[in-house]
């Protein structure tokens, strides 16, 4: 009969019969099969397992539960990119033309026009349309409003709100009364650029 060899004290019980559960976990269990002091497969296996717990619960590198983060679509992300682009360049567009307008430059305005319009009204019937008694001296893009053509689905229209400060003349008066109000554009995206949409709706 093979004799029983007994450690000296239980830390060497644990020296001699410890292994790593996993080579990927840091804990260690004690194999506690025949331990003199914890009596067969017991009390000291047991206890260092729990410790071995413990030792993970409140390891330094744990974190609490977060709520997860929430982001866009990578599609719907594009598309609001997209879209900014070319708000940005309608407002440009749009200051653009009015810039030209307080200048009362009408050959620059005309430009702006669909390229339908311009294939149909030439620059003298353009204009006409013009007065002389109101005096534009400020523009400001309010609002745009973007909109997809239910006809072609590339085709892109945009109704623009732009707040406009003017002087009107009056004969009773000495000078040129001053007043503001909002007028509503439609503009066209074909072919790579904005297009002013006259009311003709060329």
């Amino acid at each position: 009969m093979a004799s029983t060899t007994r450690p000296v004290n239980c830390s060497e019980c644990v020296k001699s019969r410890v292994k790593p559960l996993k080579e990927e976990q840091s804990v260690w269990v004690i194999a506690y099969e025949n331990c003199f002091f914890a009596g067969k497969k017991g009390l000291l296996g047991i206890t260092f397992l729990l410790q071995g717990s413990f030792a993970l619960a409140s390891a330094p590198n744990a974190q609490p539960d977060q709520p997860p983060a929430i982001n866009l679509p990578a599609s719907e992300s594009v598309a609001l990119q997209e879209q900014k682009v070319l708000e940005k360049a309608l407002e440009e567009r749009v200051s653009a033309r009015w810039t030209a307008l307080i200048k009362r430059d009408f050959a620059a305005v005309y430009e702006f026009q669909t390229p339908a319009y311009r294939g149909v009204y030439n620059m003298e019937a353009f204009n006409q349309q013009f007065g002389s008694a109101a005096k534009w001296t400020q523009a400001t893009v309010e609002k745009i409003t973007m909109q997809t053509s239910s006809e072609e689905s590339n085709l892109l229209t945009a109704d623009v709100v732009v707040n406009i400060h003017y002087t009107v003349p009056f004969p009773s008066a000495e000078n040129p009364t001053q007043t503001s109000g909002f007028v509503n554009e439609r503009w066209l995206r074909k072919g790579g650029q904005w297009w002013y949409l006259d009311f003709t709706g060329a």
